[in-house]
Protein backbone atom coordinates (compact mmCIF):
# COMPACT_ATOMS: atom_id res chain seq x y z
CA UNK A 1 0.00 0.00 0.00
CA UNK A 2 1.67 3.50 -0.92
CA UNK A 3 1.84 6.44 1.61
CA UNK A 4 0.15 9.12 1.03
CA UNK A 5 1.85 12.16 0.22
CA UNK A 6 2.35 14.44 3.14
CA UNK A 7 3.48 18.07 4.01
CA UNK A 8 4.81 19.20 7.55
CA UNK A 9 2.76 21.93 9.17
CA UNK A 10 4.90 24.55 10.97
CA UNK A 11 2.44 25.67 13.38
CA UNK A 12 1.24 22.36 14.86
CA UNK A 13 4.35 20.49 13.73
CA UNK A 14 2.43 17.46 12.49
CA UNK A 15 3.08 15.63 9.05
CA UNK A 16 -0.34 15.31 7.25
CA UNK A 17 -1.73 14.80 4.38
CA UNK A 18 -2.24 16.94 0.99
CA UNK A 19 -5.87 17.64 1.88
CA UNK A 20 -5.54 19.01 5.21
CA UNK A 21 -4.03 21.99 3.52
CA UNK A 22 -5.95 24.28 1.42
CA UNK A 23 -5.09 26.26 -1.66
CA UNK A 24 -2.61 28.86 -2.25
CA UNK A 25 -1.31 29.56 -5.15
CA UNK A 26 0.99 32.07 -4.27
CA UNK A 27 3.19 29.31 -2.88
CA UNK A 28 5.47 26.63 -5.15
CA UNK A 29 3.14 23.35 -4.06
CA UNK A 30 -0.02 25.20 -4.18
CA UNK A 31 -0.90 24.65 -1.11
CA UNK A 32 -1.15 26.94 2.02
CA UNK A 33 1.96 26.72 4.47
CA UNK A 34 -0.26 26.08 8.11
CA UNK A 35 -3.05 23.07 7.62
CA UNK A 36 -6.40 24.21 7.74
CA UNK A 37 -7.01 23.59 11.56
CA UNK A 38 -3.85 25.71 12.18
CA UNK A 39 -5.55 28.45 9.83
CA UNK A 40 -8.87 28.44 11.77
CA UNK A 41 -7.10 28.96 14.95
CA UNK A 42 -5.43 31.57 14.31
CA UNK A 43 -8.22 32.95 12.89
CA UNK A 44 -10.44 32.39 15.78
CA UNK A 45 -7.43 33.90 18.33
CA UNK A 46 -7.00 37.07 15.91
CA UNK A 47 -11.19 37.50 16.39
CA UNK A 48 -10.80 37.12 20.25
CA UNK A 49 -7.97 39.27 20.76
CA UNK A 50 -9.47 42.23 18.69
CA UNK A 51 -12.81 41.88 20.34
CA UNK A 52 -10.60 42.14 23.53
CA UNK A 53 -8.76 45.25 22.35
CA UNK A 54 -12.55 46.72 20.94
CA UNK A 55 -13.88 45.66 24.74
CA UNK A 56 -11.49 47.18 26.44
CA UNK A 57 -11.36 50.30 24.97
CA UNK A 58 -15.12 50.94 25.32
CA UNK A 59 -14.65 50.22 28.77
CA UNK A 60 -11.75 52.66 29.47
CA UNK A 61 -13.76 55.31 28.08
CA UNK A 62 -17.08 54.25 30.06
CA UNK A 63 -14.84 54.43 33.23
CA UNK A 64 -13.57 57.45 32.39
CA UNK A 65 -17.22 59.23 31.86
CA UNK A 66 -18.57 57.15 35.06
CA UNK A 67 -15.53 59.14 36.94
CA UNK A 68 -16.51 62.21 35.63
CA UNK A 69 -20.00 61.92 36.59
CA UNK A 70 -18.93 61.24 39.89
CA UNK A 71 -16.78 63.75 40.24
CA UNK A 72 -19.28 66.73 39.43
CA UNK A 73 -21.87 64.90 40.40
CA UNK A 74 -21.06 62.55 43.37
CA UNK A 75 -22.95 63.36 46.44
CA UNK A 76 -26.05 63.10 44.14
CA UNK A 77 -26.15 59.24 44.23
CA UNK A 78 -26.45 56.11 45.61
CA UNK A 79 -23.24 54.22 46.99
CA UNK A 80 -22.75 51.15 44.13
CA UNK A 81 -21.10 48.06 45.73
CA UNK A 82 -18.50 47.36 43.48
CA UNK A 83 -15.85 44.09 43.70
CA UNK A 84 -12.44 45.19 44.62
CA UNK A 85 -11.39 44.55 41.20
CA UNK A 86 -13.60 47.21 39.59
CA UNK A 87 -12.48 49.65 41.82
CA UNK A 88 -8.81 48.86 41.06
CA UNK A 89 -9.02 47.86 37.49
CA UNK A 90 -11.10 50.54 35.52
CA UNK A 91 -11.26 47.82 32.67
CA UNK A 92 -13.99 46.22 34.12
CA UNK A 93 -16.28 49.33 35.02
CA UNK A 94 -19.60 48.75 33.05
CA UNK A 95 -20.22 50.15 29.59
CA UNK A 96 -22.57 53.13 30.44
CA UNK A 97 -23.74 55.35 27.23
CA UNK A 98 -25.46 58.81 27.26
CA UNK A 99 -29.28 57.34 27.87
CA UNK A 100 -28.97 54.83 30.15
CA UNK A 101 -31.54 55.24 33.11
CA UNK A 102 -34.07 56.12 31.10
CA UNK A 103 -36.79 53.54 32.13
CA UNK A 104 -37.08 55.65 35.23
CA UNK A 105 -38.67 58.07 32.94
CA UNK A 106 -41.99 57.17 31.95
CA UNK A 107 -42.43 56.51 28.60
CA UNK A 108 -38.87 56.62 27.68
CA UNK A 109 -36.69 53.40 27.60
CA UNK A 110 -33.27 52.82 26.58
CA UNK A 111 -31.61 49.86 25.32
CA UNK A 112 -28.06 49.86 27.08
CA UNK A 113 -26.00 47.57 29.11
CA UNK A 114 -27.04 48.04 32.97
CA UNK A 115 -24.17 47.47 36.39
CA UNK A 116 -25.57 46.06 38.68
CA UNK A 117 -26.26 47.63 41.67
CA UNK A 118 -28.47 45.68 44.40
CA UNK A 119 -30.95 48.27 45.31
CA UNK A 120 -31.19 49.45 41.49
CA UNK A 121 -30.17 52.88 42.28
CA UNK A 122 -28.51 54.48 39.85
CA UNK A 123 -25.19 55.63 40.38
CA UNK A 124 -24.84 57.81 37.48
CA UNK A 125 -27.26 60.79 35.65
CA UNK A 126 -27.70 60.81 31.76
CA UNK A 127 -25.96 63.10 30.23
CA UNK A 128 -28.92 64.56 27.99
CA UNK A 129 -32.07 63.66 30.39
CA UNK A 130 -35.35 64.53 28.37
CA UNK A 131 -38.41 65.93 29.46
CA UNK A 132 -41.18 63.24 29.70
CA UNK A 133 -43.62 63.57 27.47
CA UNK A 134 -47.13 65.22 27.79
CA UNK A 135 -48.18 65.49 23.93
CA UNK A 136 -47.24 67.49 20.94
CA UNK A 137 -45.80 68.33 17.56
CA UNK A 138 -42.96 66.60 16.06
CA UNK A 139 -41.06 67.60 13.15
CA UNK A 140 -39.00 64.32 11.61
CA UNK A 141 -36.31 65.28 9.73
CA UNK A 142 -34.31 63.02 7.62
CA UNK A 143 -31.18 62.59 6.29
CA UNK A 144 -29.85 66.40 5.11
CA UNK A 145 -26.05 64.86 4.39
CA UNK A 146 -24.93 69.15 4.94
CA UNK A 147 -23.27 70.44 3.14
CA UNK A 148 -24.17 68.74 -0.24
CA UNK A 149 -27.91 69.40 0.76
CA UNK A 150 -30.85 70.28 -1.27
CA UNK A 151 -30.79 74.16 0.06
CA UNK A 152 -34.19 74.55 -1.56
CA UNK A 153 -35.33 71.58 0.21
CA UNK A 154 -34.45 72.98 3.47
CA UNK A 155 -35.79 76.05 3.34
CA UNK A 156 -38.93 74.31 3.11
CA UNK A 157 -38.17 72.21 6.34
CA UNK A 158 -37.38 75.73 7.94
CA UNK A 159 -40.63 76.79 7.00
CA UNK A 160 -42.22 73.98 8.05
CA UNK A 161 -40.57 74.22 11.38
CA UNK A 162 -41.54 78.24 12.26
CA UNK A 163 -45.32 77.19 10.84
CA UNK A 164 -45.58 74.20 13.33
CA UNK A 165 -43.69 75.28 16.07
CA UNK A 166 -42.72 71.18 17.33
CA UNK A 167 -42.56 70.29 20.74
CA UNK A 168 -39.95 67.49 19.36
CA UNK A 169 -37.67 67.77 16.23
CA UNK A 170 -35.95 64.67 15.18
CA UNK A 171 -32.92 64.49 13.17
CA UNK A 172 -32.87 61.23 11.33
CA UNK A 173 -28.92 60.82 11.57
CA UNK A 174 -26.54 61.26 8.54
CA UNK A 175 -27.37 65.12 8.67
CA UNK A 176 -23.46 65.77 8.00
CA UNK A 177 -22.27 63.56 4.86
CA UNK A 178 -18.37 63.21 5.88
CA UNK A 179 -17.47 62.61 2.23
CA UNK A 180 -13.71 63.85 2.97
CA UNK A 181 -13.20 60.89 5.96
CA UNK A 182 -15.34 58.18 4.19
CA UNK A 183 -14.02 54.46 3.17
CA UNK A 184 -15.69 54.66 0.14
CA UNK A 185 -13.81 55.27 -3.30
CA UNK A 186 -14.26 59.09 -4.01
CA UNK A 187 -14.75 61.82 -7.11
CA UNK A 188 -12.17 64.65 -7.61
CA UNK A 189 -14.70 66.76 -8.22
CA UNK A 190 -15.52 67.34 -4.95
CA UNK A 191 -13.54 68.72 -2.45
CA UNK A 192 -12.29 66.62 0.39
CA UNK A 193 -12.41 69.35 3.22
CA UNK A 194 -13.52 68.09 6.58
CA UNK A 195 -13.65 71.30 8.12
CA UNK A 196 -16.40 72.31 5.14
CA UNK A 197 -18.19 69.81 5.84
CA UNK A 198 -18.31 70.08 9.72
CA UNK A 199 -18.74 73.95 9.50
CA UNK A 200 -21.76 73.07 6.60
CA UNK A 201 -23.80 70.95 9.22
CA UNK A 202 -23.34 73.21 11.85
CA UNK A 203 -25.09 76.07 10.02
CA UNK A 204 -27.81 74.07 9.40
CA UNK A 205 -28.27 72.84 12.94
CA UNK A 206 -27.87 76.35 13.76
CA UNK A 207 -30.49 76.92 10.81
CA UNK A 208 -32.91 74.39 12.36
CA UNK A 209 -32.02 75.90 16.20
CA UNK A 210 -33.33 79.08 15.22
CA UNK A 211 -36.37 78.05 13.27
CA UNK A 212 -37.74 75.63 16.12
CA UNK A 213 -36.56 77.54 19.08
CA UNK A 214 -37.97 75.83 22.22
CA UNK A 215 -38.01 72.37 20.86
CA UNK A 216 -36.13 69.24 22.28
CA UNK A 217 -33.93 67.59 19.89
CA UNK A 218 -33.17 64.00 19.45
CA UNK A 219 -30.42 63.58 17.46
CA UNK A 220 -30.13 59.78 16.54
CA UNK A 221 -26.71 59.24 14.99
CA UNK A 222 -26.52 57.75 11.35
CA UNK A 223 -23.91 55.60 9.66
CA UNK A 224 -22.54 58.89 7.93
CA UNK A 225 -21.86 60.04 10.91
CA UNK A 226 -20.23 57.26 12.21
CA UNK A 227 -17.56 57.26 9.28
CA UNK A 228 -15.61 60.08 11.85
CA UNK A 229 -14.92 57.44 14.65
CA UNK A 230 -14.30 54.89 12.09
CA UNK A 231 -11.93 56.73 10.17
CA UNK A 232 -10.08 57.58 13.84
CA UNK A 233 -10.07 54.23 14.86
CA UNK A 234 -7.95 53.43 11.15
CA UNK A 235 -5.92 56.22 10.67
CA UNK A 236 -5.21 57.73 14.19
CA UNK A 237 -6.68 55.66 17.20
CA UNK A 238 -4.16 57.08 19.33
CA UNK A 239 -6.28 60.66 19.03
CA UNK A 240 -9.70 58.59 18.97
CA UNK A 241 -10.04 60.00 22.83
CA UNK A 242 -8.87 63.37 22.88
CA UNK A 243 -11.11 65.91 24.06
CA UNK A 244 -13.82 67.52 21.46
CA UNK A 245 -12.53 65.20 18.73
CA UNK A 246 -16.57 63.14 18.91
CA UNK A 247 -18.62 63.63 16.16
CA UNK A 248 -21.51 64.95 19.11
CA UNK A 249 -18.66 67.29 20.19
CA UNK A 250 -17.80 69.03 16.75
CA UNK A 251 -21.24 69.11 15.80
CA UNK A 252 -21.90 71.01 19.55
CA UNK A 253 -24.47 68.75 20.46
CA UNK A 254 -24.28 69.49 24.23
CA UNK A 255 -23.77 72.79 24.07
CA UNK A 256 -26.92 73.05 22.35
CA UNK A 257 -28.89 70.86 24.59
CA UNK A 258 -29.60 68.02 22.15
CA UNK A 259 -29.69 64.43 23.09
CA UNK A 260 -27.73 62.50 21.28
CA UNK A 261 -28.50 58.92 20.25
CA UNK A 262 -25.19 57.04 18.99
CA UNK A 263 -25.04 54.65 16.08
CA UNK A 264 -26.97 51.59 16.29
CA UNK A 265 -28.80 52.28 19.81
CA UNK A 266 -32.74 53.71 19.90
CA UNK A 267 -34.57 55.97 21.69
CA UNK A 268 -38.07 55.90 22.91
CA UNK A 269 -40.39 58.74 22.56
CA UNK A 270 -43.52 57.86 23.81
CA UNK A 271 -44.57 54.84 22.15
CA UNK A 272 -42.26 55.36 19.03
CA UNK A 273 -39.22 54.14 18.44
CA UNK A 274 -36.45 56.34 16.72
CA UNK A 275 -33.35 55.30 15.33
CA UNK A 276 -31.46 55.43 12.15
CA UNK A 277 -31.26 52.21 10.71
CA UNK A 278 -31.80 48.89 10.95
CA UNK A 279 -29.00 47.76 8.72
CA UNK A 280 -31.76 47.06 6.28
CA UNK A 281 -32.14 48.50 2.76
CA UNK A 282 -34.11 48.49 -0.23
CA UNK A 283 -37.78 48.79 -1.20
CA UNK A 284 -39.12 46.78 2.02
CA UNK A 285 -36.81 47.97 4.37
CA UNK A 286 -39.78 50.01 6.09
CA UNK A 287 -42.09 47.24 6.26
CA UNK A 288 -39.00 44.86 7.46
CA UNK A 289 -38.36 47.79 10.70
CA UNK A 290 -42.00 47.06 11.42
CA UNK A 291 -41.75 43.39 11.90
CA UNK A 292 -38.05 43.70 13.60
CA UNK A 293 -39.29 46.82 16.03
CA UNK A 294 -42.73 44.78 17.07
CA UNK A 295 -43.76 48.44 17.53
CA UNK A 296 -44.18 51.93 16.28
CA UNK A 297 -40.57 53.24 14.38
CA UNK A 298 -38.94 55.68 12.50
CA UNK A 299 -36.09 55.35 10.51
CA UNK A 300 -33.77 57.04 8.02
CA UNK A 301 -30.72 55.76 6.02
CA UNK A 302 -32.90 54.86 2.92
CA UNK A 303 -33.24 58.37 1.25
CA UNK A 304 -37.16 56.60 0.37
CA UNK A 305 -40.45 58.18 1.23
CA UNK A 306 -42.92 55.33 2.85
CA UNK A 307 -45.47 54.91 5.38
CA UNK A 308 -46.43 51.54 6.58
CA UNK A 309 -49.19 49.89 8.97
CA UNK A 310 -49.26 46.26 10.40
CA UNK A 311 -50.88 45.12 13.71
CA UNK A 312 -50.16 42.19 16.54
CA UNK A 313 -52.33 39.32 18.15
CA UNK A 314 -53.09 41.70 20.69
CA UNK A 315 -55.28 43.70 18.34
CA UNK A 316 -52.53 46.62 19.07
CA UNK A 317 -51.61 48.98 15.65
CA UNK A 318 -47.92 49.83 14.79
CA UNK A 319 -46.59 52.01 12.13
CA UNK A 320 -43.17 52.30 10.23
CA UNK A 321 -42.16 55.46 8.30
CA UNK A 322 -38.69 57.09 6.50
CA UNK A 323 -39.86 60.28 5.45
CA UNK A 324 -37.04 60.94 2.75
CA UNK A 325 -34.35 62.52 2.37
CA UNK A 326 -32.79 65.96 1.70
CA UNK A 327 -29.76 65.65 -0.28
CA UNK A 328 -28.66 66.96 -3.22
CA UNK A 329 -29.14 64.44 -6.09
CA UNK A 330 -26.11 66.90 -8.00
CA UNK A 331 -24.03 66.03 -5.37
CA UNK A 332 -24.41 61.85 -5.64
CA UNK A 333 -21.61 59.93 -7.04
CA UNK A 334 -22.28 56.80 -5.78
CA UNK A 335 -25.66 55.84 -7.61
CA UNK A 336 -27.08 56.29 -11.11
CA UNK A 337 -28.37 59.28 -11.32
CA UNK A 338 -31.30 57.46 -12.60
CA UNK A 339 -32.39 55.45 -10.01
CA UNK A 340 -31.63 57.95 -7.32
CA UNK A 341 -34.17 60.19 -9.01
CA UNK A 342 -36.51 56.77 -9.11
CA UNK A 343 -36.11 55.71 -6.02
CA UNK A 344 -34.63 58.97 -3.51
CA UNK A 345 -37.81 61.33 -2.78
CA UNK A 346 -37.32 65.04 -0.88
CA UNK A 347 -39.40 65.17 1.71
CA UNK A 348 -39.82 65.03 5.68
CA UNK A 349 -42.74 63.73 8.70
CA UNK A 350 -44.24 65.37 10.58
CA UNK A 351 -46.39 63.69 13.67
CA UNK A 352 -48.24 64.70 16.82
CA UNK A 353 -48.03 62.71 20.13
CA UNK A 354 -50.87 62.42 22.42
CA UNK A 355 -51.08 61.78 25.76
CA UNK A 356 -51.46 57.95 25.33
CA UNK A 357 -48.32 57.60 24.19
CA UNK A 358 -49.56 57.25 20.66
CA UNK A 359 -47.80 59.02 17.74
CA UNK A 360 -49.66 59.96 14.45
CA UNK A 361 -47.22 60.11 11.50
CA UNK A 362 -47.94 62.07 8.16
CA UNK A 363 -45.28 62.23 5.53
CA UNK A 364 -44.77 65.19 3.60
CA UNK A 365 -43.22 65.28 0.13
CA UNK A 366 -41.56 67.75 -1.59
CA UNK A 367 -42.95 68.24 -5.09
CA UNK A 368 -41.15 71.06 -7.57
CA UNK A 369 -39.92 72.78 -4.03
CA UNK A 370 -43.46 72.78 -2.66
CA UNK A 371 -45.01 70.97 0.13
CA UNK A 372 -48.59 70.98 2.20
CA UNK A 373 -48.06 71.27 6.21
CA UNK A 374 -50.99 71.46 8.46
CA UNK A 375 -52.86 72.12 5.92
CA UNK A 376 -50.95 75.55 4.18
CA UNK A 377 -49.18 75.07 1.08
CA UNK A 378 -45.60 76.02 1.21
CA UNK A 379 -43.02 77.43 -1.47
CA UNK A 380 -39.70 77.83 -1.29
CA UNK A 381 -38.32 81.09 -2.65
Amino acid sequence: MTDQPSKRCPRCGESLPLYAFGPDTGTASGLRVWCRLCVNKSAAERRERYRQQNLTARNLEAADKVRAHIANHGSQFAKVETSADVQEDRRFVPAVGPHVGLMAHGNYEAHETQPTVKDRAWPVPMEDEPTKPGGGAILFVPDLHAPYHDRKAWALVLQAARLLKPSYVHLAGDMIDCYAVSQHEKSLNRLQDFKYEIDGANEALDELAAAAKGATFIYTEGNHEYRWPRYLSAMAPQAGRLPGSSMKDLLRIKERGWIWVPYREFYKLGKLYLTHDLEKSGVNAVRQALSDAQASIVIGHLHRMSVVYGGDAMGNTHVAACFGWLGGREDVDYKHRLRANREWQLGFGVGQLLESGNVHLSAVPIVDYECVVAGKLLRAA
